[in-house]
């Protein structure tokens, strides 16, 4: 018989370890799961051996800032390293929600937190508008921010950014060594 869902997710995990990868995310952003299933899904993975990082939000449903700490705390419970941010959820028709990062600012470790940039290959999403949020973030979080989906293109740009040149000044600055 065949194997569905997460019956499989232990021969994946060691197909992923074997294959030489050591991070794996999981997330529910196309099949929802439950508190009980996602904090089972990281424990799976850290037994395999994997770091798991746990992704929340949505691209489709907006969720409140609450709810995004609230998700993220459940990663870290199960043994999650980082919690990855879902991008559409910092953008509401193109203009970044600063009530939302302003309390994940507030109510988050950001040297655990990853943002998703939104991806170009998402209709509507412009160039600007992901400039826009890399900016923002590393003014507000600091040249450290953890960002994701930093397109090959804009990686000289983003590093300018974070060591001051360009637009933007972070107001945090580096952590020391």
């Amino acid at each position: 018989f065949a194997l569905e869902g997460s019956q499989v997710l232990p021969r994946m995990f060691a197909e992923v370890k074997r294959t030489g990868f050591d991070i794996l995310e999981i997330s529910d952003n196309y099949i929802p799961l439950t508190k009980q299933q996602r904090q089972q899904q990281i424990k799976m993975g850290i037994e395999a051996g994997l770091t798991v990082f746990s992704e929340v939000g949505s691209k489709h449903e907006k969720t409140d800032a609450k709810m995004l700490i609230a998700q993220a705390e459940e990663g870290f419970e199960a043994g999650a390293e980082m919690a990855v941010l879902e991008g559409a959820e910092f953008i509401e028709n193109g203009v970044i929600k600063q009530d939302v990062l302003d309390e994940l600012i507030q109510g988050m470790d950001m040297s655990r937190v990853i943002f998703e940039l939104f991806g170009p290959w998402i209709s509507g999403v412009e160039p600007s508008m992901i400039q826009d949020l890399t900016k923002v973030l590393i003014e507000q979080i600091g040249p450290d921010v953890n960002l994701a989906n930093v397109m090959p293109d804009d990686i000289f740009h983003t590093e300018a950014l974070r060591v001051g040149m360009g637009v933007v000044q972070p107001t945090v600055k580096r952590a020391q060594d």
